[in-house]
């Protein structure tokens, strides 16, 4: 093969990694949609996995080794600090199985951590083999808000096939995920990076008609907490970008958050309170609470009493609970909630003290990274943005609980850092 048709096939390669990437939530909505009464073992373990994107990460680990990939190089290039907290996080990770109610789950998820790092690592590796790719790769940033947005124009459409007045459950039964909440989580990120792709000047109509789709369906799933993380993400932007404090730019923003709410009002709901931000009934149970304790525990949803729940185990048991055993261990969980909702609480809980102070050491190496990125001009807004949106509603939820949305993060964080060669 000459050498500009291997360039070409690469130029597809790409293109096709991307766009598989990006349609994965498009796919989990699809093929999960009951025919029967019942959901089947595939889509239960699709929907509870999320399973098309840890087969993503399989694939892509086989993709970077087919491009040379040598992890145990790779792992050499590393700072002797950064080798040693990893080596440090990794031996907590598997220390708290020990300590784990239902085993089988806590080694599921262990396992599914260390496909995370090991996906982090192919993608920092196939991004430097494809450096001169950068413009393809960046089509993701165009194809992941379509994917988003699709896969929730798609739940829309299915409410109304299944009709609004039927008795269905609106909240568990959703094609594509096990709690409608989590297509909260794909939109925030795809309508944080439309908004970045705005401020960087790629696509812009599109990007403004994309972000303006994705935001209105955020506030029509009721997804209170992903258009606060994308608010305060965009406050900060304002101050860290000095592309998004021009005059234009805060008017576009503001006509697309204006549009979005008023999109958001037009179409109907389902008859459930879990719909639409603006329908939701807290204030009327916040009105009857008897103690202000009650009144901030109702507007957070229950996070309250489950952050409470996890800083006393977090306590009682140091080393960690095991991977996957909020649900089994804190009462305060009511055996629904998998996460205390907050990755600070969530990684403690898991993994131990030891584990978790060296996964927030590993993350602080991170951000130092890409703040120099930043600084040094090579970290774009379209990336950012978008990250700086997920890591605020981490705080807040279970977006780094579940295999898309870390795939997502690490893909983010890799393009603003990956260098050939270079230090951590």
């Amino acid at each position: 093969m000459s050498e500009k048709a291997e360039l070409k096939t690469t130029d597809k390669l790409v293109l096709l990694w991307a766009t598989l990437f990006a349609i994965i939530p498009i796919f989990m909505v699809f093929f999960s949609i009951k025919t029967d009464n019942d959901f089947t073992i595939f889509q239960l373990v699709m929907r509870a996995y999320w399973a098309p994107a840890i087969i993503f990460e399989f694939y892509t680990l086989f993709l970077a080794l087919h491009f040379n990939w040598k992890p145990w190089e790779q792992f050499k290039l590393l700072s002797p600090t950064a080798k040693s907290a990893l080596l440090i996080w990794i031996v907590s990770l598997f220390l708290s199985l020990t300590f784990s109610i239902l085993l089988p789950n806590a080694l599921i998820y262990s396992f599914l951590w260390i496909l995370h790092l090991g996906f982090f690592g192919a993608i920092l590796h196939l991004l430097s083999v494809w450096n001169e790719k950068a413009e393809t790769i960046h089509i993701f940033a165009l194809i992941f808000p379509i994917g988003s947005a699709i896969s929730a124009i798609l739940l829309v459409s299915f409410s109304f096939y299944i009709g609004h007045e039927t008795d269905f459950d609106w909240v568990s039964d959703m094609p594509g995920f096990s709690n409608i909440r989590h297509i909260g989580y794909l939109l925030l990120l795809g309508a944080a990076t439309s908004l970045g792709a705005l401020v960087s000047g790629y696509y812009k109509s599109l990007h403004f008609t994309l972000a303006i789709i994705n935001i209105a369906l955020i506030i029509w799933f009721g997804s209170r907490g992903p258009l606060l993380a994308l608010l305060v993400a965009t406050i900060i932007g304002v101050v860290v970008l000095p592309a998004l404090r021009k005059i234009d730019r805060l008017l576009v923003i503001t006509t697309i958050l204006a549009l979005a709410s008023i999109i958001s009002q037009i179409i109907p709901t389902p008859p459930n309170v879990s719909y639409n931000i603006f329908n939701r009934v807290e204030v009327k149970q916040v009105e009857n609470s008897q103690s202000s304790e009650n009144r901030i525990d109702t507007i957070s949803s229950g996070r309250l009493v489950m952050w409470k729940d996890a800083a006393q185990m977090i306590v009682q048991k140091p080393l960690g609970h095991g991977s996957d055993q909020f649900k089994y261990s804190a009462k305060s969980a009511k055996g629904a909630s998998r996460h205390p909702h907050n990755l600070l609480l969530q990684i403690f809980f898991e993994w131990g003290l030891i584990g978790g102070a060296t996964f927030l050491f590993l993350i602080a190496m991170i951000v130092r990274t890409i703040v120099h990125e930043f600084i040094a001009g090579r970290s774009k807004a379209i990336f950012l943005l978008p990250t700086i949106a997920a890591s605020i509603f981490a705080l807040m939820d279970g977006l780094l609980f579940y295999a898309l949305p870390i795939s997502l993060l690490c893909l983010l964080i890799a393009l603003q850092i990956h260098k050939p060669a270079q230090n951590i």
